[in-house]
């Protein structure tokens, strides 16, 4: 069974909100004024929820995908 808290930590939410505030570990530091917020998917991995990736058994349609990243 995975991690309740896998996407977390695979993703360092905990650097990330150390490198917004300056070193705080708290992310009621970080003022929000003025921050605009996007979606940048940088794809899946691996996880049970997908199914096997690697042996393709995967029910994630990958080659469905659209590239937004350098298109204009």
């Amino acid at each position: 069974m995975t991690q309740p808290d896998w996407n977390f930590l695979s993703t360092d939410i905990s650097g990330a909100i150390r490198r917004v505030t300056g070193g705080a570990d708290d992310p009621q530091a970080i003022d929000w004024r003025g921050v605009r917020v996007a979606h940048i998917d940088t794809g899946v991995r691996d996880h049970p929820v997908f199914g096997s990736l690697t042996s393709g058994t995967s029910w994630v349609k990958i080659a469905a995908g659209v590239q937004l990243y350098g298109t204009r």
